[in-house]
């Protein structure tokens, strides 16, 4: 049970960031000057879309191997992308 609840912490505080990260594209050019701008959009950009690992999946990961679950491939891919695949029936 400690397992399955650690899972599902991991993953809210997936969305927790990304929903954050989008928060501050949407927000930040209404505070900050163009080249602090397009600087945070950058480093959130690195960090979605780099082939690295985030550490968050790795420790979902973790938990996903204790409750005999396949591993995850990313976040954005099996949290967001699969569900709305699902929901629309796309294939």
């Amino acid at each position: 049970m400690k397992d399955w609840i650690g899972l599902i912490i991991v993953v809210l505080f997936h969305y927790l960031v990304f929903f954050a990260f989008i928060l501050t594209v949407l927000l930040s050019w209404i505070q900050l000057p163009w080249y602090l701008y397009l600087s945070v959009v950058a480093l959130i950009a690195r960090v979605i879309f780099s082939r690295n690992i985030c550490p968050l999946t790795l420790l979902e990961n973790v938990f996903r191997l204790r409750l005999d679950l396949d591993k995850s491939t990313g976040f954005l891919k099996d949290w967001i992308i699969a569900p709305m695949k699902a929901i629309l029936r796309i294939k």
